[in-house]
């Protein structure tokens, strides 16, 4: 009686083990307060990020709840959120700290008449800094809608959609096209094949000033990734 009572408690306590230890792994995964701290930054909504994907809301709601993307959905989650795929799913990297949290952490150290002076200088530039990079961005913006727009009517792709692939599916065999002609050394390129560079170039100089904006002040960032 003894011994099955032993191996009954022993049991047990390997069970409780298993839940408390499957209850840390779901707390210690960071993927999802990063995609929510990344989310508040920059003022977006589940549906903002799911329109951008391409996606459904109910999988962005699942990232937060910390189920992983696919390698290439979270590459592009990361590029529209302005980081690095492993910062983003590596639970051992933090996400960076930006130009005005390091400021504001060393104004603390500071007297208030010595600190609120410098802070309220410091607002006004990050302000002024913002102002230009919505300006640049809403350029961008434009441009490459204006881009989609003309690819997406261009002979061959208008075939291809009407056919039932996606614009994503185009474009990844467009860049394959792209790839392979390069390989061959053939630098004659179609006018879709340009087309796509103009789109990518466009979206990478996109991609760098969501990271600036993000880097010099989240708070301000707010919005800006999701247009």
């Amino acid at each position: 009686m003894c011994a099955r009572g032993s191996n009954t408690s022993h049991e047990s306590d390997k069970a409780g083990q298993t839940r408390t230890c499957q209850g840390l792994c779901s707390i210690l995964s960071d993927f999802p307060s990063k995609l929510a701290q990344l989310r508040r930054q920059r003022g977006l909504t589940i549906r903002d990020i799911a329109a951008a994907l391409a996606v459904g809301v109910g999988t962005v709601g699942g990232w937060l709840k910390d189920y992983r993307p696919r390698p290439e959905v979270a590459k592009r989650l990361a590029d529209y959120l302005g980081v690095t795929v492993d910062i983003l799913l590596d639970d051992a990297k933090e996400l960076p700290i930006s130009a005005e949290q390091q400021i504001e952490a060393a104004l603390r150290t500071l007297p208030a008449p010595i600190a609120d002076p410098i802070r309220a200088d410091v607002q006004a530039h990050l302000a002024a800094f913002d102002t230009k990079i919505a300006e640049k961005l809403a350029a961008l913006d434009a441009r490459i809608a204006t881009l989609d727009a003309a690819l997406t009517a261009m002979p061959g792709v208008a075939d291809a959609l009407a056919a039932g692939l996606t614009i994503d599916e185009v474009r990844a065999m467009i860049r394959a096209e792209i790839a392979r002609r390069r390989s061959k050394g053939k630098g004659q390129l179609s006018p879709v094949h340009a087309q796509i560079l103009r789109e990518e170039h466009a979206a990478e100089r996109r991609k760098e000033l969501r990271a600036k904006r993000a880097q010099s002040s989240p708070a301000k960032a707010q919005g800006a990734a999701g247009r």
